[in-house]
């Protein structure tokens, strides 16, 4: 169910192996806020990672969702993700120099270099490197991840069709998956 999203981890992890390291530093958590939201893909994935987790751990996950909102996001426990190695992309490639495109640029083609984390630029050993070719291609990468997302709603029963086009993190860690369809497909 999930061998194309995981091929895409497998090429995007071992493309970010040969950029400059970026480790955040221990204990900061800048990035890991609220209000995320996901393709279907990753929540399915996340989702069932999550339901792996001891009960406990589930448990201390969700006590942070009083309204599905809070400040930081709910799979954050001191300092530390639950499911890291399951994170999603968004979070797998945060701090590494990027590459984008952006709309309504220059001219076509045109590129925008991005050092990465601003927080991690600050800390030595962290300079972002000058050619173009150590930093991430997030256009390409994206692109990937939607033809991945699509493949995998193909995959899923006619039940799907109530799957939302983004998932927020505060549903994928909820004690009861309101409407039932993250769970319904696991």
């Amino acid at each position: 169910m999930f061998s194309n999203y995981q091929r895409l981890i497998e090429k995007v992890d071992r493309h970010l192996r040969t950029l400059p390291a970026c480790a955040c530093p221990g204990g900061c958590s800048v990035c890991c806020r609220a209000g995320l939201s996901l393709f279907p893909v990753e929540a399915f994935y996340l989702r069932r990672a999550f339901r792996q987790l001891p009960a406990g751990l589930r448990e201390l996950a969700t006590e942070g969702l009083p309204d599905g909102d809070g400040d930081a996001c709910p799979l954050l426990l001191d300092g530390r993700c639950l499911l890291y190695e399951q994170r999603p992309m968004l979070c797998r490639t945060h701090g590494h120099p990027f590459i984008l495109r952006p709309d309504g640029g220059p001219e076509p083609g045109s590129r925008v270099l991005h050092p990465g984390c601003e927080v991690l630029g600050q800390v030595a050993g962290n300079e972002p490197p000058g050619e173009a070719g150590s930093f991430l291609d997030m256009d390409r990468l994206n692109r990937m991840l939607v033809a991945v997302n699509e493949l995998f709603l193909a995959c899923l029963p006619s039940r799907s069709a109530g799957v939302p086009f983004r998932v927020r993190m505060e549903r994928i860690v909820a004690a009861n998956d309101r409407g039932g369809f993250l769970d319904a497909h696991l």
